[in-house]
């Protein structure tokens, strides 16, 4: 379990240099001084360690504000892990638990809840009912419609396991059919076993982290006893969350930590992963100029970043166009923004603009929240999935 306790050593690494400021997305909109990471941090201490300061309503609304993208971690040149720490502090506060926290707690851990959550708001869309702030919502969840073993039509010379993180089984399904399709193309046996739940990482934010060891735990106990070369997952935040994150959170030298080891052990992003393994298929040409998104939470394995591009190079005539700030954050970060809409919004513009820039006609990301957060401002450029555009290359589109 994270705990401050354990980040004392760490809190001390931190030089004031200021590195910071240079990748904070929030301190790069607001320019103020108290959200950048070493102010942050400095102020958890103070608050929670030393207690010389109050828990006051501005202490509670900086640490809240924090987006939790990571980008001040990866700059750190102490490797102080600033995310973890407002973890680590938020969930001191969640001890007095709300209702709302609650509940979506209850919502994450039981997907047939959201599944009929889903399907009423297709309904509540389909007949005009629905707030404009929701995303298109699809008339079925991926995991009504795929469960089981998806075998290739050629012998297999690899065999995987999907873990279905809640952006792809809830909002974009297909995304989830390009990944099948994509992986048994190239001669792949895709399993995607019943009783996943959420892989945690939005109740991590909240500092739930009780209720994120028990999700974690669950799905360990679904993926460990299947025969497989890989796990995978289409979103970096969820391979972030079960890769990096889920071993931090157990005993240590407990069976427990053994356990989500093995299970840590195996995941991969998926493009990252054909990227190892190759492409044994034959790419059509496709006339497409595209741009790639990456995501905040790409830096849990070296190849996550590149993978997309490396991949995606391989298709015919398609034209790849960087974008300024390929890695600058988008505003989105899970539900930040609704809970933070102008300050998102103002970080959102910046990326906006970049990605005009470039005049592409697709934007790839790996984030189901980057792209819906994108596609919600973009006009006439569509965001996708990079195994969508692999997908559309083998006429195997979702």
């Amino acid at each position: 379990m994270i705990k401050l306790e354990e980040y004392i050593d760490s809190l001390d690494k931190c030089s004031y240099c200021g590195y910071c400021q240079e990748t904070c997305p929030l301190y790069i909109s607001e320019l103020f001084e108290p959200y950048t990471a070493r102010s942050r941090i400095n102020l958890i201490r103070s608050v929670f360690l030393e207690k010389s300061w109050p828990l006051s309503p501005g202490v509670l609304k900086i640490i809240d504000s924090c987006m939790l993208c990571t980008q001040c971690t990866r700059t750190c040149s102490g490797r102080v892990p600033i995310d973890e720490i407002v973890i680590a502090a938020r969930s001191e506060i969640h001890r007095g638990i709300e209702f709302k926290k609650m509940v979506i707690k209850n919502l994450l851990t039981r997907r047939s809840l959201i599944k009929t959550l889903v399907n009423l708001g297709y309904l509540s869309q389909k007949y005009g009912l629905a707030p404009k702030i929701m995303p298109d919502l699809p008339k079925k969840t991926f995991e009504q419609a795929y469960s089981g073993t998806y075998s290739p039509a050629g012998k297999p010379r690899a065999r995987v396991a999907y873990f279905v993180g809640c952006g792809t089984n809830f909002m974009f399904p297909d995304t989830g059919k390009s990944v099948v399709e994509v992986l048994n193309h190239n001669n792949i046996e895709v399993i995607i076993p019943p009783g996943q739940v959420c892989c945690g990482i939005p109740l991590m934010a909240q500092g739930d982290l009780q209720s994120v060891v028990d999700m974690v735990l669950s799905n360990v106990k679904v993926f460990e006893k299947l025969e497989v070369d890989a796990i995978i997952t289409d979103c970096t935040s969820c391979g972030m969350m079960l890769k990096e994150k889920a071993v931090r959170l157990m005993p240590k030298d407990s069976d427990l930590e053994t356990r989500v080891t093995k299970f840590s052990g195996r995941i991969w992003e998926v493009t990252d992963y054909l990227s190892s393994v190759g492409l044994v298929a034959p790419l059509a040409p496709l006339t497409e100029k595209y741009s790639y998104h990456v995501p905040c939470h790409h830096g849990w394995e070296k190849g996550v970043k590149d993978a997309p591009t490396k991949i995606l190079a391989q298709i015919p005539e398609a034209q790849y166009e960087e974008m300024q700030y390929p890695e600058g954050c988008c505003g989105g970060a899970g539900t930040y923004f609704i809970n933070h809409k102008k300050i998102s919004q103002k970080i959102r513009a910046r990326k906006i603009q970049s990605i005009k820039n470039t005049g592409a006609d697709t934007i790839v990301t790996q984030c189901p929240v980057c792209r819906y957060y994108l596609a919600s401002q973009l006009q006439g450029q569509r965001v996708i999935h990079p195994v969508s555009l692999l997908a559309e290359s083998y006429n195997v589109k979702g």
